[in-house]
């Protein structure tokens, strides 16, 4: 496993696309996710299975798009947020380089092509901020169908609890209206149609830069209850809470629950992206989901675990974070 860190990242962070990396590591009776990428990060070999309309590479019994009905669904209300059309942008608590933004502060990476990332996955309040919004940005063509919804934070009721049931193109138009973008391909700032996953800037933070760790934390399994995985009783803890579920050095140590808590969409391997507004459209284009969630194996929580799924799926599980660059 290590020597498939180390081929993946390695050749990612040398910035080389030539080659291609396949490696399988499933022990018996565990669930499907994937270790191996080809150069677009997608493996067409063997078409994915799951219980979200047959296209998620990490199968699990809670990991399906949740009935909406079945959760509380927090709505605005003014006193969630103050206007949100008056949110400014602000450089207070983000690392200089990054600039002046909105919502979770961000962390410098300097590993070229250098980048910032969000110190949490964006939360619930947030959210609602976004949603009060008069500002929001026009989303991109292969989210025709989702004009005008973006969703409802559903949580518990704290409000720093990490935002779910968001779909991959309201994921999008938060981060554009917050000065940033979903976390993807470091060398473009935007939706790639071949974006392997070991060139995200999701995995880099993940595994510490040139650290190249296994987990987020470190490449020794994490003890229980470190970061929020295999613990489907417990929910997820709100954001940057844990205080161990952290890098390990610089700057890397302010960023939060890259392991578990909540599993996040990244917009590596999308593949399938076109103008689209039919139900079959929003089935057959699919990004990248990362990190595993509360639900999900230890395993599931590593750096260079993979999985796709439907832009318009939902799930209990599933929030996001941003990024910003490159710079």
């Amino acid at each position: 496993m290590r020597r498939l860190v180390l081929l993946l990242v390695v050749s990612a962070l040398a910035g080389c696309r030539g080659e291609s990396v396949a490696e399988s590591d499933h022990d018996a009776g565990d669930d499907t996710s994937v270790e191996a990428a080809s150069d677009d990060g997608v493996d067409s070999s063997s078409p994915d299975t799951s219980a979200d309309g047959g296209s998620d590479t990490l199968v699990d019994a809670a990991d399906t798009p949740a009935d909406s009905s079945s959760v509380d669904s927090v709505a605005p209300d003014a006193d969630a947020a103050s206007d949100a059309a008056l949110v400014p942008f602000e450089s207070a608590g983000n690392d200089s380089q990054c600039g002046a933004t909105r919502g979770a502060r961000m962390v410098y990476v300097p590993v070229a092509p250098t980048f910032c990332i969000d110190t949490h996955e964006v939360s619930a309040a947030e959210y609602v901020q976004f949603l009060q919004a008069t500002d929001k940005k026009a989303e991109p063509a292969f989210c025709d169908w989702n004009k005008g919804d973006y969703g409802s934070p559903i949580t518990i009721p704290a409000s720093a609890l990490p935002v779910v049931m968001v779909d991959f193109c309201d994921a999008h138009a938060y981060c554009a209206w917050a000065g940033k973008r979903l976390c993807g391909d470091r060398a473009s700032d935007g939706v790639g149609l071949s974006d392997a996953y070991a060139n995200s800037q999701w995995t880099v933070a993940c595994v510490n830069g040139p650290a190249i760790t296994e987990w987020s934390v470190g490449s020794t399994t994490p003890a229980m209850g470190t970061c929020r995985l295999e613990m489907p009783g417990a929910g997820p803890a709100p954001v940057g809470s844990l205080g161990g579920c952290v890098g390990i050095e610089p700057p890397y140590n302010r960023v939060f629950d890259m392991s578990g808590n909540v599993e996040e969409w990244d917009t590596s391997g999308c593949r399938n992206l076109r103008a689209g507004t039919t139900p079959e459209d929003r089935l057959t284009i699919q990004c990248g989901r990362r990190g595993g969630s509360y639900v999900n194996s230890i395993k599931d929580g590593k750096c260079v675990t993979f999985g796709s799924a439907p832009i318009d799926t939902r799930t209990a599980q599933r929030g996001f974070r941003c990024c910003k660059g490159p710079l």
